[in-house]
């Protein structure tokens, strides 16, 4: 997720790129937490009923999911992987699957099997392999990509190996699904606009100062996976405390879905 190249071409890292993932982090975050009000019954809407709820996580994880091929692009732009970005795939691989483990644990009727982190991994690693295309074919093929989800594909892809596809028509019950399809459309488009930078930017660099709020929202995303692995423990610890100590809420999954 964060971008990398050659000093004399680009910075360690581009303050924009971490400045946009920093403000999807915040945005995360208030959902998670309507989310988890809403488990508790503290909400006066339906959480998954609520048009602004509905749009508002779509657009953060297209958010997410664009600067993932942004930063891909800028990453190779010497036509070397940097072992840096691998170690940070790999880490998300990791998270991914503690995600899957901790979610079967305590929502086994609805833990996560390809949310946010499995599609950024897999995608990461998607871009990898086509990221020396050019960005007309890029921007095509994101195209293509967006345009499947579309189609009506046969019904063995709704079997439970394949629904991460995204090419079928069951959505399962499940706190969070990123599927491949359509959601790896955003990392296509977003290495067809980190080509674009690259060509319009040539061998200069780009500035990497910025206001306070600039900066701040960059340490957050600097630090997303992090924040993103501890801040639902946190808010739900906090929620279930106050619901032992005080009575707060009523914890159901049920309020949710």
């Amino acid at each position: 997720m964060a971008a990398t190249a050659e000093p004399e071409r680009f910075p360690q890292r581009l303050l924009w790129i971490d400045a946009l993932r920093g403000a999807a982090v915040v945005a995360m975050i208030g959902y998670h937490l309507a989310w988890d009000l809403t488990f508790f019954g503290l909400t006066s809407f339906r959480l998954l009923d609520d048009p602004f709820w509905y749009w508002q996580p779509r657009l953060v994880t297209g958010t997410f999911l664009t600067l993932v091929g942004v930063s891909v692009t800028l990453a190779t732009a010497e036509r070397r992987v940097p072992p840096r970005y691998l170690r940070r795939t790999g880490w998300i691989a990791l998270a991914a699957s503690a995600i899957t483990i901790a979610t079967y644990i305590g929502f086994r009727d609805s833990f996560i099997f390809f949310g946010i982190l499995h599609c950024i991994a897999l995608a990461s690693l998607i871009g990898l392999a086509l990221a020396r295309l050019p960005w007309a074919v890029l921007a095509a093929l994101a195209l293509a990509v967006f345009a499947l989800g579309s189609v009506d594909f046969p019904p063995a892809l709704d079997h439970p190996w394949l629904i991460w596809l995204g090419l079928g028509d069951r959505v399962p019950a499940t706190n969070d699904f990123v599927p491949l399809v359509p959601w790896s459309g955003f990392t296509l488009a977003g290495m067809a606009l980190g080509r674009g930078l690259i060509a319009s930017t040539g061998t200069s660099r780009p500035e990497r100062t910025g206001s306070g709020a600039a900066r701040a929202l960059g340490w957050l995303g600097r630090n997303a996976l992090v924040i993103y692995l501890i801040h639902q423990p946190v808010l739900l610890g906090a929620l279930f405390g106050l619901h032992y100590t005080v009575g707060l809420g009523r914890p159901d999954i049920m309020n949710v879905f």
